[in-house]
């Protein structure tokens, strides 16, 4: 399970902190924000076929579509866990990534 549902610290990550306060204000950072975040959903969705080679995710599920929704809910997961660092709300969000995997 992630850090931020474990009581770690709240000061979030610097890929989100600087997503949300810096890029809008500034079009290299932001473009840098958007490789990170780019190379994040690759990763997820190169795990995501890596998983369904060795038959832990079922072969119909989109490893594309499932790796922006993983991206999104762990932008959300480091944000809340800042925000509303309630540890119910974020084993529910861990959830919801385990159940675009289940």
């Amino acid at each position: 399970m992630i850090a931020a549902t474990l009581g770690g610290a709240r000061d979030g990550c610097l890929l989100i902190n600087t997503a949300l306060e810096q890029s809008p204000h500034d079009p290299e950072i932001a473009d840098m924000v958007s490789k990170a975040l780019g190379a994040m959903e690759d990763f997820f969705s190169s795990m995501v076929k890596r998983g369904q080679a060795v038959g832990e995710i079922a072969p119909g599920t989109d490893a594309v579509e499932t790796a922006r929704g993983l991206l999104a809910l762990l932008a959300g997961l480091r944000v809340l866990s800042r925000a509303r660092p309630d540890a119910a709300l974020l084993r529910g969000v861990a959830r919801q990534a385990e159940a675009l995997l289940g």
